[in-house]
């Protein structure tokens, strides 16, 4: 957990500085991204959060109950959801990268496998190239025609 300080000083001349969240050197890696609950987060516990929801698929509730229990840390839904937000956005470029080179792959496997999820039935596909692995989840909606 990282602790943020912010401090004010005054000047001789009068003028008086307060930092604030969000502001100073910004990754050249999140250029573009908008600045919200996940620079406040840190890089640590936001990685921590992505992984307790799509690696053990906890709800948001749970990861807030979790957080509490485990590490002292009470965060809202608003924050936990946003967090997950702007890590999605963090990673697109490099997961645009990575279908591009599925793409230009000269050898491409593919496998699906149902994904069951709140009652409802998901599909997990797996791409893998020489030297890119895509794991993908979604629904699948069939319309099924009889003659």
């Amino acid at each position: 957990m990282v602790d943020h300080r912010y401090y004010e000083a005054s000047c001789v001349c009068g003028h008086h500085t307060r930092a604030r969240a969000g502001q100073g050197a910004v990754d050249p890696l999140l250029t573009g991204i908008e600045l919200g609950e996940w620079r406040l987060v840190g890089p640590g516990l936001a990685a921590l959060i992505v992984a307790l929801v799509f690696r053990f698929r906890l709800s948001r509730a749970r990861i807030q109950e979790f957080l509490a229990q485990w590490l002292g840390l009470k965060l809202s839904i608003g924050t936990l959801h946003q967090t997950i937000h702007e890590a999605s956005a963090a990673i697109a470029p490099a997961e645009a990268e990575l279908v591009q080179a599925l793409l230009d792959s000269a050898l491409l496997h593919a496998d699906e496998t149902p994904w069951p999820e709140h009652g409802e039935t998901f599909w997990l596909w797996v791409f893998r190239a020489l030297t890119v692995t895509l794991y993908y989840v979604a629904v699948v909606f069939q319309t099924w025609v009889l003659y």
